[in-house]
C-alpha cells in the first residue's frame, strides 16, 4: 500500500480523536497519551505487515507531528489573550513531546516538586 494512503488511513483515525478531545474537553494528558497508544499500535500493525523501516518510521513521524500541531493550534485558539503567542505555542510543542514521550505521571511529579 502506498505510504500517503497508509498515512491518509490512520490520520482520519487521529482527526476523529482530536475531534472528541475538542468536544469532550478531555485532559490533555490524556488526549496525548491516547495519541502515543493510537501511532504505537499503528508502527506495530506496520511492522507487523512487513513494511520496511524507513516507511514505519516515516508515517510514525508524520502522524506523530500532525497530532502536535494540531494539538499547538488548538492551545493558540483556547487563549487568543496572550500576548506572546509565538513562545506561548513553542511551550505548548515541549509539553506534547514531554507527555508523549515520558508520560503523565512524569509531569505530575514535576508539579509536586515545584510547589
Amino acid at each position: 500500500m502506498p505510504t500517503t494512503q497508509i498515512i491518509r488511513i490512520y490520520q482520519k483515525n487521529l482527526d476523529a480523536l482530536a475531534a472528541h478531545y475538542v468536544e469532550a474537553c478531555i485532559d490533555d494528558s490524556e488526549h496525548i497519551r491516547i495519541i502515543r497508544v493510537f501511532i504505537s499500535a499503528a508502527v506495530s500493525i506496520l511492522i507487523e505487515d512487513g513494511e520496511t523501516d524507513e516507511t514505519v518510521g516515516y508515517v510514525e513521524s508524520t502522524l506523530r507531528e500532525n497530532a502536535r500541531e494540531f494539538y499547538t493550534s488548538n492551545c493558540a485558539k483556547g487563549h487568543p489573550e496572550i500576548s506572546n503567542i509565538g513562545d506561548y505555542i513553542a511551550e505548548c510543542a515541549e509539553m506534547f513531546d514531554y507527555i508523549y514521550i515520558n508520560g503523565v505521571t512524569a509531569v505530575r511529579l514535576n508539579e509536586r516538586a515545584n510547589r
